[in-house]
C-alpha cells in the first residue's frame, strides 16, 4: 500500500466486520474530519454497508466506490471490504488513484489460492468462529451429510427436512446443474428462484430477503 498506515482487520462471516468498521471510520472522522471512502466489488455489498451506516446510526459521510471504478472520489481513509482481492490488479490500480493516507480492510478469509501476500502493516484477528459461537453472536453450524453433490440429491435431501434448513443458498458447477436442482425444488413444491447473471439478481434477492423465496439456486 502506498498508504502511511493500513490494518487489517478478520472476523469471521457475520461477525461483524462492517460495524468495527463503520464504528472507527465514524471516531476517525469525528475527531480528524477525514474523508471517507467504502470500496467494494459488488453493488450489494456497497448498499448493505450503507445500509447499516444508516439503520445504526453511525453517521459516517462516505463515498461508495466500485472495486473497478476508473476514476474513484479522492479519500483520506479508504476501506477495502473483502479485502483479500486488494492483491489484484483492480485493486492495485484503484489505490494508486485514490492514494488514501489510512487503509482499514476486512475479510473472513485472509488467503489466496494465488498465494499473492496483503501488505498490511498491521493485522487484527481477536475473534474466532467457535468465541462468537459460544458468546452467541453466531448460530452454531450442522454438518449434514449427503451420498454426492448431485443436484437431485441436494434437492432431496432439503425437501426431506426443508423446515430444518429454512431459507437457504444453493451453488453448483454448472448452470445446468443447478437449473435440475430448481427443477426438482419446484417440483415438491419449493420457491425456488435460480440466479445467473442474465437474470433480475436483485429483486431476486429482495425476494429471498423479504421471504417470498425459499431457497436461490445459483453457481460458481
Amino acid at each position: 500500500h502506498r498508504a502511511r498506515s493500513s490494518a487489517l482487520v478478520v472476523v469471521p462471516t457475520g461477525g461483524g466486520k462492517t460495524h468495527v468498521a463503520l464504528s472507527a471510520a465514524r471516531g476517525i472522522q469525528r475527531e480528524a474530519g477525514l474523508r471517507v471512502g467504502w470500496c467494494a466489488s459488488r453493488r450489494e455489498l456497497l448498499r448493505q454497508a450503507q445500509a447499516e451506516n444508516v439503520r445504526f446510526q453511525f453517521g459516517v459521510d462516505m463515498s461508495l466506490i466500485s472495486l473497478f471504478d476508473r476514476n474513484p472520489p479522492p479519500c483520506d481513509l479508504l476501506i477495502m471490504d473483502e479485502a483479500h482481492h486488494d492483491a489484484c490488479i483492480s485493486a492495485a490500480n484503484l489505490q494508486a488513484r485514490v492514494r488514501a493516507t489510512y487503509v482499514i480492510g476486512l475479510t473472513a478469509t485472509p488467503w489466496r489460492t494465488d498465494r499473492a501476500r496483503l501488505s498490511y502493516s498491521h493485522v487484527l484477528r481477536r475473534c474466532s468462529i467457535q468465541r462468537l459461537q459460544d458468546d452467541g453472536v453466531l448460530s452454531r453450524y450442522v454438518h449434514v451429510s449427503i451420498d454426492s453433490w448431485q443436484p437431485e440429491s441436494v434437492a432431496a435431501t432439503w425437501l426431506a427436512s426443508r423446515e430444518r434448513f429454512g431459507k437457504s443458498v444453493m451453488f453448483f458447477r454448472t448452470s445446468a446443474e443447478a437449473a435440475r436442482c430448481v427443477s426438482v425444488l419446484r417440483s415438491g413444491g419449493a420457491r425456488v428462484d435460480l440466479v445467473t447473471g442474465a437474470t433480475a439478481r436483485e429483486a431476486q434477492i429482495a425476494s429471498f430477503a423479504s421471504g417470498q423465496t425459499d431457497a436461490l439456486v445459483a453457481m460458481g
